[in-house]
């Protein structure tokens, strides 16, 4: 056995975006599908498409990369899936921005041996929702509804339908006791807490499951 490791490539939610007129009898349904849009494009690491199996090389990093892009102006966010063949579940490499649509994730596969890869993109509701909170406070408007929306994103996060993991989980319920904590504070203490760099770190994983 060579030690160049194959991985199959699979593109996650891949579509190309176009702009065409809405007619007036439009679905809603169909509408609002249409405006959760992810298209996932020029992905490396794949032979004709992903129809046979790209190599690396067994404990050497490799960065795997894509296009990422979507309708509108919500911050989105993605990973890199992989698995070996035959096994249930995927596991997870965080993908970081590098410019323009291009994304890209840095992962070592330790063993020769035939692995699956994807790619997964989402919009990232409290990053967003971060950006344009920090945006009114700092314009001096007022981000009371803006500061509860906050809570009911991480209140979700760590719910019946959340992804959090136990020990997430008891980190962000404790981020809700300090925001109401604070409550007497007023809200730059408030705003300070919620958005601070580990909840945000935290909400990334807890985000919505995939379908």
């Amino acid at each position: 056995m060579s030690n160049d490791q194959p991985a199959k490539t699979s593109p996650a939610n891949a579509g190309v975006l176009r702009q065409t007129p809405r007619p007036a009898d439009a679905d809603p349904t169909l509408l609002r599908l249409a405006a959760a849009r992810l298209a996932i494009e020029g992905i490396s690491h794949q032979v004709d498409g992903g129809r046979f199996a790209a190599k690396v090389v067994a404990g050497q990093a490799d960065l795997f990369q894509a296009d990422i892009f979507s309708d509108g102006h919500d911050i989105i966010a993605a990973a890199l899936l992989w698995r070996p063949v035959g096994q249930d579940g995927f596991s997870e490499v965080p993908m970081t921005f590098v410019i323009n649509d291009r994304w890209q994730a840095s992962h070592v596969f330790d063993a020769p041996g035939e692995h699956q890869i994807a790619f997964a993109a989402w919009r990232d509701l409290f990053a967003t929702w971060r950006k344009e909170i920090l945006a009114k406070h700092a314009a001096g408007q007022s981000i009371s509804l803006e500061l509860t929306e906050g809570r009911r994103l991480i209140e979700a996060a760590t719910g019946p339908k959340g992804r959090a993991t136990a020990e997430d989980k008891t980190a962000l319920e404790a981020v809700l006791a300090q925001d109401d904590a604070l409550a007497a504070q007023g809200y730059a203490a408030r705003l300070t807490a919620l958005t601070d760099d580990q909840v945000t770190e935290l909400m990334i994983r807890a985000r919505p499951a995939r379908t």
